[in-house]
């Protein structure tokens, strides 16, 4: 696990050091300072490529946000659905009813991402935004629909699973219910 929540940090402490040092090699020509400079460039290179590297359970988790929320924009159910645990069944039912009252969904746009390990790192919470136009079934366009959501996830094996689904009031954060008609 990366110490640092980004590479940047330790690439602006080592880039400073080594400017430091180079020019205070060009001014003396001590070979001292000429060593460490090249070791911090070295530094901010290996950090930088460290970072794309390392992928924290965070990012994993934020990833299969995304990636949630793009299988649900494409009403790819299969896919949707894999992305729950394999013992919250009724989950899934919610979710498959869910579909069966969607006929289409025009856009669906995720911000506000947030995610927190919680559990020793076996479990994490991820809150987002996921604000879209959709067409039910029978009633057509209902126009742009914004909502806010609290995702529990497990992870299982090496992915990440959902095993909890809150849907929140975008104003208020209360919970209401996750097919409930928005007020």
């Amino acid at each position: 696990m990366w110490f640092t929540e980004t590479a940047w940090p330790p690439m602006v402490i080592l880039s400073v050091i080594g400017i430091v040092c180079l020019w205070m090699w060009s001014q003396g020509r001590a070979m001292f300072y000429l060593v460490v400079g090249i070791l911090c460039g070295a530094g901010v290179v290996g950090s930088f490529l460290a970072d794309q590297l390392i992928i924290t359970d965070r990012e994993q988790v934020e990833l299969s946000v995304l990636t949630l929320a793009d299988d649900v924009r494409r009403m790819d159910e299969a896919n949707t659905l894999a992305h729950i645990s394999a013992r919250q069944d009724g989950l899934k039912s919610v979710i498959k009813s869910g579909f069966e009252l969607i006929a289409d969904i025009e856009y669906l746009n995720i911000t506000d991402v947030s995610v927190e390990i919680i559990g020793g790192g076996g479990r994490a919470r991820s809150h987002f935004r996921a604000n879209g136009g959709i067409h039910v079934k029978g009633h057509g366009d209902v126009g742009h629909q914004p909502t806010r959501w609290e995702l529990t996830w497990q992870k299982e094996s090496e992915d990440w699973k959902v095993i909890e689904i809150q849907r929140l009031n975008p104003i208020t954060g209360e919970e209401i219910g996750t097919l409930s008609r928005q007020e």
